[in-house]
């Protein structure tokens, strides 16, 4: 199987003359890093030359262009992956998803310590536990957390079971040959997902071409999660997988990718800083600003010297019309939040109504009221708190009250006013 892809041409700069025709073997310039505006064209340059000979996953975050010979997947519009679907150890897993999020969405220790535990929770019970399965056993788990930390932990969560963002995370398998954008999704859950991504291919064994095209996104939208994708391609690398990495700026990279990679594409630094900074980090002495009319890009390959790179001509991606978001039909407040549960929820809710209560004297009413049992009632309690329906404080007799909250008193209202509609109807 061959690798070797024809680059583009040496250039002698001061004669402005072509010297020869540079050709590279991937499987020996591994791991590969592109910087620059032409990144993502030059990595298409090369990719599309061995898309044929081999696996090849490109992850384009928000990119809307893909290279050719490969099957352009947008999640949320033709394509999705559940970023809870466990691979390898099933708790190893948890807590790297637990990290990843904590980053991406600057969770605090607690809540992704919550977190993790309902992921624990929920890989015992199911293989491919569902965005709702998560935050089913998420109730149970948060007992320990603030209230507005379990709103804001949960809230994270559902908004992944809505709208394009939840089309995106409904299952499915990666496919060999793909390139998968996520231009309909916010960044930090493109970050958080692409990072799951990275994961199951690591754990697929994947020996082909493995490209991330944005390593810009990963930095920026992870916080200190973005360790774990320097070590996740560190080990994609070693496992024998052919990483490519894409990169505004080389020099921007933390030293541990740039001080592995065997190749260094330089291609039109961005700024007059960044031409600096790269003319430091690969001894030359001055580095060419490229503008936007111009089409090639440059590279240094050992001592071959400066190369110029024929920019290709990306593909757009595009999805089969039937593979649209079908409308969604919206639902009263309690029963997009707590599902089945959502009758017991406004018993309870309208028992608070009326006044506050102990926390004991609200589980005894719903174990009667209800007929659950003193834990079905307790996590009952849980989960109207997590969702921010009711709250809890101390009162002066050092007892835990409970009230209900100004959006769990619309819950309740909003779903009599749809009931009382539908009786009239």
């Amino acid at each position: 199987m061959s690798l070797v892809v024809e680059v583009g041409w040496v250039v002698d700069l001061s004669a402005e003359a072509v010297v020869d025709e540079l050709r590279m073997d991937l499987r020996s310039e591994r791991p590969l890093i592109i910087s620059g505006a032409w990144s993502l064209s030059v990595a298409s340059h090369l990719i599309g030359q061995v898309a044929d000979s081999t696996e090849v996953v490109a992850l384009l975050p928000y990119a809307t262009e893909a290279p050719r010979g490969l099957r352009h997947l947008s999640l949320g519009l033709n394509s999705s992956f559940n970023p809870f679907k466990p691979v390898g150890d099933r708790t190893s897993y948890a807590i790297f998803i637990s990290e990843v999020f904590r980053g991406a969405f600057g969770l605090n220790s607690a809540q992704a310590s919550a977190l993790k535990r309902a992921l624990v929770r929920a890989y015992s019970g199911n293989k491919e536990p569902s965005v709702e399965d998560v935050i089913s056993a998420l109730e149970i788990e948060s007992t320990e957390l603030a209230s507005r930390d379990a709103v804001n932990l949960v809230e994270a969560l559902e908004a992944m079971e809505r709208g394009r963002l939840g089309a995106a995370c409904k299952g499915g398998d990666l496919e060999p040959r793909s390139a998968i954008s996520m231009a309909e999704l916010p960044p930090s859950y493109a970050a958080a997902i692409s990072m799951a991504v990275l994961m199951h291919v690591l754990k697929s064994g994947l020996r082909g071409v493995v490209a991330v095209c944005d390593l810009d996104l990963l930095r920026g939208f992870l916080g200190p999660a973005y360790r774990l994708a320097v070590d996740l391609l560190n080990k994609l690398d070693d496992s024998g997988s052919i990483v490519v990495m894409c990169a505004g700026s080389a020099s921007a990279l933390p030293l541990e990718l740039r001080s592995r990679s065997r190749a260094l594409m330089v291609g039109a630094p961005l700024t007059a800083e960044d031409a600096r900074d790269l003319s430091v980090l690969l001894g030359l002495r001055a580095l060419k600003l490229l503008n936007s009319r111009e089409r090639f890009a440059y590279k240094l390959v050992s001592s071959a010297g400066v190369v110029e790179v024929p920019l290709e001509e990306t593909v757009k991606i595009t999805v089969a019309a039937e593979a649209k978001l079908p409308p969604e039909v919206p639902r009263p407040t309690l029963y997009a939040k707590l599902g089945s549960k959502a009758r017991m929820a406004y018993e309870v809710l309208s028992f608070l109504r009326d006044g506050p209560s102990t926390r004991d004297s609200v589980i005894s009413y719903a174990m009667h009221r209800l007929d659950v049992s003193s834990l079905e009632a307790s996590r009952l309690v849980n989960a109207l708190l997590m969702h921010g329906l009711a709250s809890e404080v101390v009162g002066a007799d050092g007892k835990y009250w409970l009230k209900i909250t100004v959006r769990g008193l619309s819950a309740i209202e909003e779903l009599e006013a749809l009931e009382g509609w539908l009786a009239r109807g």
